[in-house]
């Protein structure tokens, strides 16, 4: 009797050191199960991504045509370090600018020049980007959302991660991974639909859909001697290809810069400053996979019902 009755003592403490395994298994197998169903959902237009403060490579020594000037805009490929920031997942959308319109009374300057991107808007369109705005309508949305405009130079480390690559994908061309030319559409499409177009920091289409606006006025790069009459503070600097660029002859180091008031079709992605300078990409805390924690739960059911019965047996006895 004396063995049996240790044997019983035991079994208490067992079952309550299983048991509380099962229960923490439970907690984290439904934490795990709710981080499932919110990658599922996806990312939504706002969404932000974190690109963590580093160096990376901007520019290119790939140069077509040496005899013009402009084509040594992307001259040379050189390092760069920067501070921690955010850039938004997708390009800003229809419904977001109505919004920011709705909300403040704002109007457009293309509004103004009988151009309004509510031309290129309806219902259907509300997860588009909008287009047809101007730089200083970008900078209004960006101010109005507690953002502000990326640099070219944020933007192509947002688009190109750290090492140097020539789409968001790689450095080989993929058929059908943008809206570019290729694909045939030669239209904008909802944000964030070619899953190919994304970069490793979690950026959709830093390559096709629309051109983006970015904060940088258009000069020359440290380095580059050539000179072009179109430096300086005059330019603003645009980035990525259209839905009607060929994406495969448009690296992501490629610039383009136009007037700030230009109404080409262009649309924009906002930024901001990472509270700090050093942050890294945040680690996925550890969890238990949903089937282990399934199967604690079992063993801890077992144990429980093991040790009723020797309880029930002890009193009848």
């Amino acid at each position: 009797m004396a063995k049996r009755s240790g044997a019983v003592l035991l079994l208490p403490a067992a079952l309550l050191f299983l048991v509380g395994c099962g229960e923490q298994a439970e907690e984290q197998a439904t934490e795990e199960a709710a981080v499932v169903e919110e990658e599922a959902a996806g990312p939504k237009p706002g969404d932000m991504a974190l690109v963590p403060a580093g160096e990376f490579i901007i520019g290119s020594d790939e140069v077509k045509n040496p005899q013009g000037p402009d084509d040594w805009r992307n001259y040379p490929e050189h390092r760069l370090n920067l501070p921690a920031f955010y850039i938004d997942k997708f390009e800003v959308t229809n419904a977001e600018f109505l919004k920011f319109t709705a909300e403040t009374g704002y109007v457009s300057e293309a509004d103004k020049e009988n151009k309004s991107w509510r031309l290129f808007f309806s219902p259907e369109r509300a997860n588009y980007p909008v287009v047809n705005v101007t730089w200083n309508d970008a900078a209004a949305y960006a101010k109005w959302a507690g953002k502000r405009l990326p640099t070219e130079q944020e933007w192509e480390k947002a688009a190109r991660g750290t090492d140097g690559r020539r789409y968001p994908w790689g450095n080989e061309w993929k058929a059908g991974s943008s809206n570019t030319a290729e694909a045939g559409i030669k239209n904008p499409r909802e944000v964030g639909r070619y899953k190919g177009d994304v970069s490793v920091y979690g950026a959709y289409d830093m390559l096709g859909n629309v051109q983006e606006w970015t904060a940088s006025w258009y000069k020359a790069y440290p380095g580059n001697k050539h000179r072009s009459k179109y430096y300086g503070e005059q330019l603003r600097v645009v980035r990525g290809a259209s839905s009607r660029h060929f994406g495969k002859l448009w690296p992501l180091w490629n610039r383009e810069a136009q007037l700030g008031g230009a109404l080409y079709g262009y649309g924009f992605r906002c930024a901001k400053d990472a509270e700090k300078a050093n942050l890294k990409l945040p680690e996925k805390p550890l969890r238990i996979p949903l089937e282990r924690a399934e199967s604690f739960s079992l063993v801890a059911a077992v144990i429980q019902r093991h040790l009723y019965s020797a309880l029930s047996t002890k009193h009848l006895r």
